[in-house]
């Protein structure tokens, strides 16, 4: 669930030889749906918008690919699970991280050539009704959860908002002093 024939073919066609990559961390660099890199002396980045590296539809594929797939694999939807509720991450993120982990699958199930197994955490495998079932019951994020991480979001956009008026006027009036001081000039 969440990989159909469609993002199949993306995969294949861009992945080509799956034995390439010497392993997931390989496949995941390539793709560009890692983290960029912010270090500078004892500094280091965290929570960075994922590189531009690799293909957009890549990137895309794996982004729809896993929000399907979340709703499905129990294993995925711990993972979204986990980054929403004890990690404080809001959807987007949490479903890139989500789309890294099926990165990883997608290429294990390429190089071993065998079809992808649904499996609850313990590594049991399971029906497509069963992981469903567990899913529902299981890893559901609590609407407080999603209204919270809405509420950051929004509560974001309107600091950002509002720095944009003051840094666009004081951009004015330097303007305006600057004409001001050239016209005395003459």
């Amino acid at each position: 669930m969440g990989v159909g024939e469609d993002s199949a073919a993306v995969y294949l066609s861009f992945i080509g030889d799956p034995h390439r990559f010497a392993n997931a961390s390989a496949l995941r660099g390539w793709s560009g749906m890692v983290p960029r890199s912010s270090q500078s002396g004892t500094y280091e980045g965290k929570g960075l918008h994922i590189s531009q590296a690799g293909p957009n539809l890549i990137k895309y594929t794996a982004f729809l690919n896993a929000d399907v797939a979340r709703r499905y694999d129990p294993q995925l939807a711990k993972i979204y699970y986990d980054q929403m509720v004890h990690k404080g991450r809001h959807h987007a993120q949490a479903v890139c991280t989500v789309a890294t982990h099926l990165l990883d699958r997608i290429l294990l199930v390429l190089k071993q050539e065998r079809p992808y197994e649904l499996r609850d955490i313990d590594g049991r495998p399971l029906t497509k009704a069963q992981a469903r079932a567990l899913v529902l019951t299981r890893y559901t994020v609590p609407e407080t959860v999603r209204e919270r991480s809405r509420h950051q979001s929004r509560e974001e956009r309107r600091q950002r908002r509002a720095e944009r008026p003051f840094r666009h006027k004081e951009r004015e009036s330097v303007v305006a002093n600057e004409l001001r001081g050239a016209s005395s000039a003459f």
